[in-house]
Parts: C-alpha cells; structure tokens; sequence
C-alpha cells in the first residue's frame, strides 16, 4: 500500500533510485552470462579434444620430409636471353670490374649519380647562403638592441600626445 504523505518529489527519488538498481543488475547479468558462456565454450573444445589427444599420447609422431620442388624461371623476353647467352668480350669485363671495384653498384644503376650529385651541391649551397644570411640578421639585431641598450633608448616612456603626433608626422 501506499503511504498518504508521498509527494511527486518522493516518488521520483524512488524511481530513479531503482533504475539505478537496474542497470547495475542488468550489467551484472550481463557479466555473468558472458563469463559462463567462456566456460562453456572451453567446457565444449575440451571434450572434443579429449579423445583426439588421447589418441596422440600412445603415438609417436614423426616429421614428414618435406619435398623440395625447383622452378626454372622463364626467359622474360629473347633479347635478354641472348645477351645473358653470348658471353661478354674482354673490354666489357673490364669496365664491369672497374665499376664494381669504384662503388660495388653496376653501372647502370649508377647513370644517375653524377646528377644527383651536382643538384645536392646546388641545393647545401643555398641552404648555406640562406642560414649566413639569417645568422647575420640576427648578429644585426642583437648589435641594434645593443645600443638602443647603452644609449638609454629601451628605458624611456614612449611618446604620448603631440609629440607622439609630430614624431608620426615627421618620422
């Protein structure tokens, strides 16, 4: 039964009260039944297991030798096939052997090299030339504030009034 003196105020601390008591029971359900549904699962995999390994345990195992099957690669295209076939004269050997021996990199993978080479020295160049030049801005700068320092010029008020309009005015 229901109290006389309940207001709608008490019935709605109620109500939010057991709601609260819901969801909290309904996370827990929802534990409990994902916890026994592991257990299951485990339960289930174990006695499929069982005899399989049962089975095992009075059998030793041996490795199998694995076969080892060799593919020939196929020619990619004639022209290759006839250049690697035909063995290479004297003077290709030897201009082989001086560019192994300079870079161990053949030599046409090194048609590059030179380029590259010329355009990273144009690149440091001006990498050099704009950090001279920020490093003498700055060598400027800490120079001026220098003798603005000595000078007195950082300690005054700065201008107000006419003589800060006659200063904008006349520069």
């Amino acid at each position: 039964m229901a109290r006389k003196t309940e207001t709608i105020e008490h019935l709605d601390a109620s109500i939010k009260r057991w709601k609260t008591r819901l969801k909290r029971t309904m996370t827990m359900l929802d534990k409990l039944e994902k916890k026994r549904n592991r257990l299951a699962a485990k339960a289930l995999v174990a006695k499929h297991l069982d005899p399989v390994l049962e089975q095992l345990a009075g059998l030793t195992i041996r490795p199998k030798a694995e076969k080892v099957v060799v593919f020939e690669p196929e020619p990619i295209s004639p022209v290759i096939d006839e250049i690697m076939s035909k063995p290479p004269s004297e003077t290709e050997m030897a201009a082989h052997d001086r560019v192994l021996e300079d870079s161990g990199i053949p030599a046409f993978l090194r048609r590059g090299q030179a380029a590259q080479a010329a355009a990273d020295k144009v690149i440091a160049d001006s990498i050099r030339e704009e950090q001279a030049t920020a490093k003498k801005a700055k060598a400027q700068g800490r120079i001026a504030k220098m003798k603005a320092k000595k000078a007195g010029d950082l300690k005054k008020m700065p201008l107000s009034g006419k003589a800060a309009l006659d200063a904008i005015r006349n520069g």
